[in-house]
């Protein structure tokens, strides 16, 4: 491995590398060289600190195992502040008691700080990307993902019917709903994708009379 220009900013060496390449190399004194926001290369650490004397960091891994992101394909950021209130209970109570009353109440704000730390959360966890399974303030949510350069699939949970809506929810038309998810297209770009998420529930519609 010659050695290469520019330099990268660090490099992470003696460490135990999962490459998910596509021979699945496990390198047991392996090395990851970090330009900027990209991985500039995977190997051996003697070849890569060969490669990249001008590091501008190098740290020594002490035998850790370094891994590619998570990804957690069903999180709801706006949960992040309702821990608490809905333990121990039914499915139902959890829906129409607890939940729905919660997130029906939740402004912009809430959205941006719950997002904030359920995506530090996330981070803290290994996880570099996720799908958000539903909430109300998509634009909140976009900014704080952006802040935290995570990336994600956000989308909003939008009702037009069911037993047990908030008000305010329950007044939402078909057409509203299908307005709400083509209002998501400007906060897609970069590491966002907004999209619409169409779920299916018999237990929440309507009984027949």
């Amino acid at each position: 491995m010659a050695a290469h220009s520019p330099a990268v900013d660090v490099v992470l060496h003696n460490g135990v590398v999962v490459t998910m390449d596509g021979a699945l190399r496990v390198l047991r004194d392996g090395a990851v060289a970090v330009a900027g926001d990209r991985i500039a290369t995977v190997g051996p650490s003697a070849e890569v600190i060969a490669a990249f004397p001008g590091a501008a960091q190098t740290l020594d891994l002490g035998g850790r195992i370094v891994l590619p992101g998570f990804v957690n394909t069903h999180v709801h950021t706006s949960q992040q502040l309702a821990r608490g209130i809905a333990d121990d209970v039914d499915l139902m109570t959890w829906l129409h008691g607890r939940i729905w009353p919660y997130e029906s109440h939740t402004t912009e704000e809430d959205s941006y700080a719950s997002t904030l730390l359920c995506g530090i959360e996330l981070i803290r966890s290994g996880v570099t990307c996720f799908a958000e399974a539903g909430g109300q303030f998509v634009s909140q949510m976009s900014r704080a993902v952006e802040l935290l350069g995570l990336r994600a699939c956000l989308t909003k949970s939008i009702m037009d019917s069911g037993e047990g809506l908030p008000p305010n929810w329950s007044s939402c038309s078909t057409d509203d709903c299908i307005q709400n998810c083509l209002d998501m297209v400007p906060f897609s770009g970069g590491g966002i994708s907004a999209l619409a998420l169409m779920k299916f529930w018999p237990f929440l519609w309507p009984r027949s009379k």
